[in-house]
C-alpha cells in the first residue's frame, strides 16, 4: 500500500500534457495583440506569414509561431511557456510607440529603456521554428521593415538595438567595449 501511495504521489508531479511542437505550414502564423494594422506589412517571399489578432495564449498553445506584442511577458507567462515548451522564446525589440518624430540618440535610449513610459513592440519567437526561418523572420521584422514601422508612426529601433537582436539570434557574439568579453 505504501509503495502504491508513493508511486501515485510521484506521478502527480509529472505534467500530463506538453505543448505540441509548432508545425511550419505554407504560411507561418504570427499572433498580434497590438492595435497596429499589419495588413500592409511586406511579406517574405520564401517564408510567407499571416498575422492574426491573438495573444500570449495563441503562442503558448502552439497555434502561432511568433507573437507581436506591445506588452512584455510577465515572469509567470515566461515560466508557463518554459514549462510547456521546455525553453524560453527569443525576444526581440522591433519598434516603440512614441510621438517623437526625429529623436536624438539620447531620446531613443530613453524610449527603448522604458523610462519614458512609451510602449515597446516586441517580437516573441518560438525556439522550435527552424533556424533559417527564425533568422529570416527576425531580420525581416527587426531590420527590413523598420521603414514600414516609421511610416506607421512608430519609432524605428536604433542600430544598437538591431545589434542586440542579432546577439539574441546568435548571429553576433556579444561585445563589451572597454570591458571584459
Amino acid at each position: 500500500m505504501k509503495r502504491l501511495m508513493m508511486c501515485l504521489a510521484f506521478l502527480s508531479f509529472i505534467p500530463l500534457s506538453y505543448a505540441e511542437p509548432v508545425a511550419i505550414s505554407d504560411k507561418i502564423v504570427i499572433a498580434s495583440n497590438s492595435d497596429i494594422d499589419f495588413s500592409t506589412l511586406p511579406n517574405l517571399a520564401d517564408h510567407a506569414f499571416v498575422i492574426n489578432k491573438a495573444s500570449f495564449e495563441a503562442m503558448n498553445s502552439g497555434q502561432a509561431q511568433l507573437l507581436l506584442s506591445d506588452k512584455k511577458w510577465t515572469d509567470e507567462q515566461m515560466a508557463d511557456y518554459k514549462q510547456r515548451h521546455k525553453n524560453l522564446p527569443l525576444v526581440l525589440t522591433i519598434a516603440a510607440f512614441s510621438d517623437l518624430k526625429s529623436p536624438s540618440l539620447e531620446q531613443q535610449a530613453e524610449v527603448f529603456s522604458g523610462r519614458t513610459g512609451d510602449k515597446i513592440l516586441f517580437l516573441y519567437m518560438t525556439a522550435l521554428t527552424s533556424d533559417p526561418v527564425r533568422e529570416a523572420l527576425a531580420l525581416h521584422f527587426s531590420e527590413t521593415t523598420q521603414g514600414w514601422f516609421s511610416d506607421h508612426d512608430l519609432m524605428a529601433i536604433p542600430e544598437v538595438i538591431q545589434q542586440q537582436n542579432r546577439v539574441e539570434l546568435g548571429l553576433l557574439e556579444p561585445q563589451f567595449l572597454g570591458g571584459y568579453k
